[in-house]
């Protein structure tokens, strides 16, 4: 299975599918997009608040989501590729000192990104903010 370095997350909801796309390394050659459902979103999310629970990182879910006041701005931005997104299946996050390994694998590909505490919250942050509020 090969890996991509991610350099670049790029969340975007997709009205037809009614899925996150999460477009990795979006300005590279090495473009990959991959679908997030709703439901693996959930578990994802409530994994990551274990995760900072027993590592004692102090995040607020629900107040640290809805800073995002220019949401609606981003919606229209359509990010053409002839590459159909895979499935998420599968998600993994470590710590090693003060950098988080963040691992994302589909059927095909791994994806792996090195990221400070406040990227990786910055990244939560996109990602549901990304979420249509009608959503779930």
């Amino acid at each position: 299975m090969n890996t991509i370095i991610a350099k670049q997350f790029t969340p975007l909801y997709d009205d037809k599918e009614d899925r996150i796309r999460l477009i990795i390394n979006l300005n590279y050659p090495d473009r990959y997009d991959i679908w997030i459902t709703r439901n693996f979103l959930i578990k994802i999310l409530d994994n990551l608040q274990n995760f900072f629970y027993k590592k004692n990182i102090k995040f607020d879910f629900e107040t640290s989501t809805k800073i995002n006041k220019n949401k609606e701005k981003y919606e229209n931005i359509i990010y053409e590729n002839n590459n159909t997104p895979e499935l998420l299946e599968n998600f993994s996050l470590t710590q090693d000192n003060d950098k988080f390994i963040l691992i994302l694998k589909d059927s095909k590909i791994i994806i792996k990104s090195i990221l400070t505490l406040d990227e990786l919250k910055q990244l939560i942050v996109y990602i549901i903010n990304s979420v249509k509020t009608e959503w779930g």
